[in-house]
């Protein structure tokens, strides 16, 4: 998440956020959906905390907003380009996509296509005077939709080994027979699945818990109808589009600015890809260790 020194430097702060945020993702279950007219206190935690996280970030946007000498921080960046505060909250709560960076660090032959992909299409469509940050924003939305076969790639194969937590779908339609033996569904009935059933299926994916983007490219796709990423059928992710865009602008500045690197709690370099806690509800965080990016600006990136 890019936000401003002054937050990321408040322990206390970002202690008391970090709690905030786990506490709306743990609270993130069926019966939200089941049940959305229930007002229980798990729901009130809930939008306590969301209102602590939004009222923390707001907090540190008016503290930029007023300061006398401005930075190169994400909050200062979006100021400068006359931003509101709730568009920059939003964006900051937004941000955040460490494993796509996990992955390309470990297997850094993928970072180097991504930014040999990148590069020509900023040199085309930017101007080399802009700041850096501008630069990426020329493209236009088309072009980052269907001229980075890479950065697409490594997406679809970071949500495949991290986004596998249990689906829940009702049958708005009219009840129909599995297939399978597992019997009749009725109309209006909910139906639980696991994204990992298809998504870490040796039958479907060789060697699932691989790290391998090759297996979406065109000549080879195992199986284009398992991936669930972002939805099937009638029920795919309506705003499915503006998040690949979003993945792919928020990484393409990071790589463009930042030098960076993967480290365990001891500062030692990472040599292989956490294990994800598939049980750890939506964010999946490594199972049986802490990882934290090092990074650092780039010389020479105005």
């Amino acid at each position: 998440m890019a936000t401003c020194r002054e937050f990321s430097s408040d322990l206390a702060t970002l202690s008391e956020f970090k709690a905030h945020f786990l506490n709306v993702e743990t609270n993130t279950h069926p019966n939200s959906a089941v049940f959305p007219w229930l007002y229980h206190s798990v729901r009130r935690s809930k939008e306590a905390s969301v209102k602590a996280l939004h009222s923390t970030l707001a907090h540190f946007v008016e503290k930029r907003r007023q300061a006398t000498v401005p930075n190169s921080d994400a909050i200062d960046i979006l100021l400068a380009q006359n931003a509101s505060t709730p568009d920059i909250v939003l964006l900051s709560l937004g941000s955040i996509f460490a494993g796509f960076l996990i992955f390309i660090f470990i297997h850094p032959e993928w970072k180097t296509a991504i930014l040999a992909e990148l590069k020509p299409l900023v040199s085309q469509y930017g101007n080399a005077a802009d700041p850096v940050h501008r630069q990426p924003a020329m493209i236009p939305s088309s072009v980052w939709d269907s001229s980075m076969p890479t950065i697409d790639l490594v997406m679809r194969e970071t949500i495949r080994l991290v986004i596998n937590h249990t689906a829940l779908r009702r049958n708005v339609g009219e009840s129909f027979d599995m297939p399978g033996g597992v019997g009749e569904i009725k109309r209006g009935s909910f139906l639980a699945y696991s994204l990992a059933d298809a998504h870490l299926d040796p039958g479907v994916y060789s060697r699932p818990h691989l790290f391998d983007p090759e297996r979406f490219r065109p000549d080879r796709e195992e199986d284009p109808s398992a991936f669930l990423g972002f939805g099937a059928g009638r029920h795919r992710c309506l705003a499915s589009k503006l998040a690949r865009l979003e993945i792919k602008s928020i990484v393409a500045l990071f790589l463009m600015t930042y030098d960076y690197e993967v480290v365990d709690a001891n500062g030692n370099f990472l040599q292989t890809i956490p294990a994800p806690d598939y049980n750890d509800v939506q964010l999946a965080r490594p199972k049986d260790m802490e990882c934290f990016l090092r990074f650092k600006r780039m010389e020479n990136h105005n």
